[in-house]
This record gives C-alpha cells, sequence and structure tokens, in this order.
C-alpha cells in the first residue's frame, strides 16, 4: 500500500473517531459557554461582566470577576447564567475551566437548582478554591436532579475574596440514564459491604410444611413468615430484640409465583423471579425490587411514640424498637412517583400505607432494633471531639476519660469538608496518631460524604481505603450522609463498616436519610456505627424530650450510642447530661482548642487538668450506671428498660 493511501486511511480514521466522540458527548447546554459571543447568556450581581482577552483557557475571552471587601454582598458575590430548562430526576455533568489568584475567601463553582415557583432546591457545588494562586484547572460536579426540578444556573460564587478569579469553557449536559437493573438475578437487592465485627446475621431459610407452604427467613433482628394465597404474595413480620412481637403485614400484588433462592449467606437471603426480588438483610431491612407494575400494602401491627409521614416514608417508633418503610425511586432514572401517603392514626396498630412501583423503584422495610446494645463499648468508648492537631500533653489528660480522639476538618490543608483530603501538616498528624497509640487511644480523622467534591460513593470510597491504608488511622468521623438518598447512604455505611469491620465510625447524621430532616431516620443506616451525633440545628424546647428519646439517644433504635449536639436544646448544659443519661445516651467531651492569641492555639487539658460539666457531672454519673449494670440493678428513664444483666 503506498503511503498516500496510508495517509488517506489515517486521516479518515482521525476524522471518524473524532465525529464518534462528537455524537457521544450530550449537547452543551450553557449558552456562550466560552464567552465568545459578548456577555450574552451571563450576569454579574451589582457589576458588568468583564471579559478578558489576556488571560483565557481557549478562544479568545474569558470571563474575570474581582473580588474585594467593597462589594455589596462580598460574602456571596455571584457569576451567574441564564436559566437552563431541567428535566426531574436527570442526572448532569457540570464542567468549569477556573484560575484564580486570591489572598482571602474562596471561590465555588456550582449549579442552582429552582423549582417552577422560583425556589432554591439545593446547590450542586465543584471542588471548591481557598486562597492561593490556581493555574487552570477543570472543576467538575455530576448531581442528580429532584423531582420537583425545573430549572438550573451556573453559579460561579466569590464568598469573601480578595483577589480575581478567570472562568472559561463552561458546561453543563444532561447524561443519558444508566439501564435499569435487571430483576431476577438478585444484583437489585444485593449491597455491597458487610456488618463486620457486628453481631447481625441472617440464618437459612426454612419452609414450613402447611398447606400452602411457608417460607421462614430469619435475622438478628426478624422473623419473616412468607405464603402464597390466590392473588397475592403475603409477608408477615416480626421483631425479635426488646421485645417478640408482629410488627406489619406486607401484601404483594399480583403474586409473583414461585420465588426462587438466587443467593443465601449470613449477609443476606434474596428469594426472586423475574417479577420480583426479595432481600432479606442481615440489619433486618426487607429491599424489595419490582420488575412490572406491582402493588404493595403494609398493615401495621404496632403503634408509635414518635411517628413520621414525609414523601411517602412512614415511621413508627415506641419504648420497645419499632418499623420504617421507605420508597426509593432509582435517581437519575426520568421516573417520577407520587408516592404520598395516608395511613391513618400511626399511633395506633391497624394503620395502613399502600404503593404502586414498577421497574427502576425499591421499597425498604426495616424492623428495629437492629442488633443488640453494646453496653461495654457504651462506657468505655468515650470521645474527646477536636480539632486540628492537639498536644501530646492534652492527649495525655484526655486518655484519663476517653478512647477515643476525632480530629475535625481543620487538619486538611484547605480546612473544608469536600475535599481533597490532603492534610495541613502531615509530621504532625502523624505524631498525634504515634502519641494516641502510645497511650491506648484510636484515632479517628474527619471525612464526609456528604460534602465530598465527588458524589459517587465508590470514588469516597475509593480515597477513604487510600488514607487508611497510607496513614493507618483507626477509624472516621462522618459529617453527614446523602440527605435525601438512603440507598447510597447505606451503601457508604456499608462499605465503610467492610473497611473498618471493629470500628471505629462515628457518624453526624442530624438531617439525614431518607428525607433530609431531623425527626426522621434509617436506624438500619445508623446501626453500622457505633457512635450517631444528632441534633445540629434542631431548636429543641427545654421539655420535649421523645426527639431525645426516640431520635438522639439511639437506645432500642439503632442500638447504636447516641449522642446529642445541644447549642439549640433550651435546657442548661449540665441538664442536657442527666437527661441523655437517663436515656441511655451519652455525650461527647467537648475539646476543641481556643482562637490563637499571637498565632498559639492552646487545648483544653494541656496543663494536666480539666475541669468542666462533662467531667463534674458526666463523668461520675456514668461510672455508677456501668457499675449498677454490671451488678444488674440499672435503672434509666420510666417506660426505658436496661437490657443486659
Amino acid at each position: 500500500m503506498s503511503s498516500r493511501k496510508l495517509l488517506f486511511r489515517a486521516v479518515m480514521l482521525i476524522a471518524t473517531a473524532g465525529l464518534c466522540m462528537a455524537q457521544d458527548t450530550p449537547q452543551n447546554l450553557v449558552q456562550n459557554p466560552g464567552f465568545e459571543d459578548g456577555i450574552e447568556g451571563w450576569d454579574e450581581r451589582e457589576k458588568p461582566i468583564v471579559r478578558d482577552e489576556e488571560v483565557r483557557f481557549t478562544g479568545r475571552y474569558s470571563c474575570k470577576s474581582v473580588g474585594h471587601d467593597q462589594l455589596q454582598y462580598p460574602d456571596f458575590h455571584w457569576v451567574k447564567s441564564a436559566d437552563i430548562p431541567a428535566e426531574p430526576n436527570r442526572q448532569y455533568q457540570f464542567e468549569i475551566m477556573v484560575k484564580a489568584s486570591i489572598t482571602e475567601g474562596r471561590l465555588e463553582p456550582q449549579v442552582r437548582e429552582v423549582d417552577a415557583e422560583g425556589n432554591t432546591l439545593r446547590y450542586h457545588r465543584a471542588e471548591i478554591l481557598t486562597a492561593g494562586e490556581h493555574d487552570w484547572h477543570q472543576a467538575t460536579r455530576h448531581f442528580f436532579t429532584s423531582p420537583q426540578a425545573d430549572h438550573l444556573q451556573v453559579y460561579l460564587v466569590m464568598r469573601n475574596c480578595i483577589g480575581t478569579a478567570w472562568y472559561d469553557d463552561v458546561a453543563l449536559r444532561e447524561l443519558q440514564p444508566e439501564p435499569l437493573p435487571e430483576v431476577g438475578t438478585g444484583a437489585a437487592v444485593t449491597f455491597p459491604g458487610s456488618a463486620g465485627s457486628l453481631e447481625m446475621r441472617v440464618e437459612e431459610p426454612a419452609t414450613v410444611l402447611t398447606y400452602p407452604a411457608q417460607t421462614v427467613i430469619r435475622t438478628t433482628g426478624a422473623r419473616f413468615v412468607l405464603r402464597d394465597t390466590d392473588d397475592a404474595l403475603v409477608i408477615t413480620a416480626s421483631q425479635r430484640i426488646g421485645a417478640e412481637r408482629e410488627s406489619y403485614e406486607l401484601r404483594i400484588e399480583p403474586s409473583p409465583g414461585p420465588l426462587q433462592p438466587l443467593r443465601c449467606d449470613e449477609s443476606v437471603a434474596i428469594l426472586g423471579n423475574e417479577h420480583l426480588e426479595l432481600g432479606f438483610q442481615c440489619d433486618s431491612l426487607l429491599t424489595i425490587a419490582p420488575g412490572r407494575d406491582t402493588n404493595f400494602a403494609i398493615t401495621g401491627r404496632i403503634g408509635g411514640e414518635w411517628t413520621q409521614n414525609v414523601d411517602g416514608n412512614v415511621q413508627v417508633t415506641d419504648n420497645e424498637g419499632g418499623l420504617g418503610v421507605y420508597p426509593y425511586v432509582l435517581p437519575g432514572s426520568g421516573l417520577t412517583a407520587d408516592l404520598s401517603q395516608d395511613p391513618g392514626d400511626l399511633t395506633q396498630p391497624g394503620w395502613s400505607c399502600s404503593y404502586a412501583l414498577g421497574a427502576g423503584t425499591l421499597l425498604g422495610i426495616s424492623i428495629y432494633p437492629c442488633r443488640e446494645f453494646d453496653w461495654e463499648k457504651s462506657f468505655d468508648w468515650q470521645l474527646a471531639h477536636t480539632n486540628y492537631y492537639p498536644p501530646d500533653s492534652a492527649l495525655e489528660t484526655w486518655s484519663r476519660y476517653v478512647k477515643l480522639v476525632t480530629l475535625h476538618q481543620h487538619i486538611w490543608a484547605n480546612g473544608e469538608p469536600g475535599g481533597p483530603y490532603e492534610y495541613l501538616d502531615v509530621d504532625e498528624f502523624h505524631r498525634v496518631l504515634t502519641t494516641c497509640e502510645r497511650l491506648g487511644l484510636k484515632l479517628i480523622p474527619y471525612m464526609s460524604p456528604f460534602y465530598y467534591m465527588d458524589q459517587r460513593v465508590e470514588a469516597f470510597i475509593e480515597q477513604l481505603a487510600a488514607q487508611k491504608a497510607a496513614h493507618g488511622f483507626h477509624g472516621v468521623y462522618f459529617d453527614g450522609l446523602y440527605f435525601r438518598d438512603w440507598v447510597k447512604s447505606y451503601r457508604v455505611m456499608r462499605m465503610t463498616r467492610e473497611l473498618f469491620p471493629e470500628g471505629v465510625m462515628y457518624l453526624h447524621t442530624s438531617w439525614g436519610p431518607p428525607v433530609g430532616i431531623h425527626d426522621m431516620s434509617c436506624p438500619f443506616i445508623d446501626t453500622y456505627a457505633d457512635i450517631v451525633l444528632r441534633g445540629e440545628g434542631r431548636q429543641t424546647e427545654a421539655d420535649a424530650r421523645e426527639y431525645v428519646r426516640y431520635v438522639a439517644a439511639g437506645y432500642r433504635i439503632g442500638n447504636n450510642i447516641g449522642l446529642m449536639k445541644g447549642h439549640k436544646w433550651e435546657l442548661p448544659y449540665e441538664d442536657q447530661l442527666r437527661v441523655m443519661l437517663d436515656f441511655n445516651g451519652r455525650e461527647r467531651m467537648s475539646a476543641y482548642p481556643n482562637s490563637p492569641v499571637d498565632g498559639v492555639r492552646h487545648w483544653p487539658g494541656e496543663d494536666g487538668m480539666l475541669d468542666n460539666a462533662w467531667t463534674r457531672v458526666y463523668w461520675p454519673r456514668l461510672q455508677q450506671m456501668r457499675e449498677q449494670w454490671e451488678a444488674g440493678t440499672l435503672e434509666i428513664a420510666p417506660g426505658v428498660e436496661a437490657d443486659g444483666r
């Protein structure tokens, strides 16, 4: 073959490849993305947009924005795009090239999601840039719109910035939905991760030879009996921990027909066919994936002292435990559904709710508590929560009281919750780690699935595993899960527990799944954590005990160690400590440093002394509770019996 023909063929291949790439790349929805067409499609708060032809990434221009303290709104100065029509429950990719020279403040490239009435639904934030010199680099964010989404706006935000930012090549693309999970293989109700050393297991299914034959499945916390009728599959579920009682009956119509065992081990038992999958998880969550349009009717056999009904999620809790119902629509699928419920009086047995669901949806029904309460750990695993890198002298003082030390977000170079998680001073971190190990303490650094710049669970877990392997810390503190996505939250907690099978997992989830509010929880998620902190931002009246008992304390709910952040609890702190202990909750020791004086921070306990409400009130009462529990005489709040010895 001649060289001319070879050249022609190479050119054709390159051209064809470029055409394929162009066809595969979704349309950029941003008007005037490189600022080449003047300022059309863009606006800047307070002043006209400035284009810069000296500094740009591609083309002839970039957008230049200057931050200073004379701006009318220096804490929220923006360049924003025109409205971009959006589809509900779709996935989008946001990309932008950013260059910056700032001495103070931070840049936050993000996308604002807006409903039809113009209300902000949420902001989807890409990587934050803090003070410093930043050459051109790409900030990205992959996100899903909510069912209420009407339009989007690119928001390029300066927060108290002194300096200049340049923006170029802005892109926002709607991505094609992923294929719906295939029903009939077990994959739709299989979740990565494990319970680690937590005592939650599945027993092998058994067949009871009655007419009609019944299948019985037992987990640590629940018992399920399945029976087929002429037109429906009926499941009766009962609680096994705290109280042995029937919790709910589930009726599934039309009947899916014979179900085959697809998997059975200590983590999950799965039954299914092409019409339906049932996953009986080790934490007593029943997950159901329909492969066709199916009706689910649930009748509650218990009433609650604490009840919630939000966006189709229903939770019923009393002093013995409870149950929760959690529908789910696959994010980014384009599917929408009205899941709202009118279940009747949730405080009494006999309430009911029903769901019409199809392919691309899940239904989760949880019985709790999911596992036994770990009394020994609740007494031993006391926690000091601090920031930066405390000195050895403070750690030595804390070690008289606590076994765990949490370092908050300012151990990271940029001080931001969303990463990248690069140490402010890696030598100092290892000094603290070495001292903790010498003193018999476990060190727990800060991270956040909710804030992390890459919202994929796998990406978060990958960096966590790499950090653990490189630095050898003993556990992790999570500042928030995925507020309105219980499936993602469930996955990240199970995968983290597999990384740290013995713990320590410390979770803050004040606005947690399933719906991102204070008063509703997913005990089947909380139970994977050793310690759960709640209450931040919640206005709680002095005599209001229900939230503390049925959400924050955790006892007979997730049976994790429960903490309450009571900064908006209208009760003196010493009384807060007493109430938490009354409900078998616990409290962390706040050990934050003071504001630096002449550039030097000081931590409580540096001088060998600790004299505060935690040491004066909480610590002695906790030791008294331990002695009473060991003697079998512990009494806690009325209606809340102490399980165990």
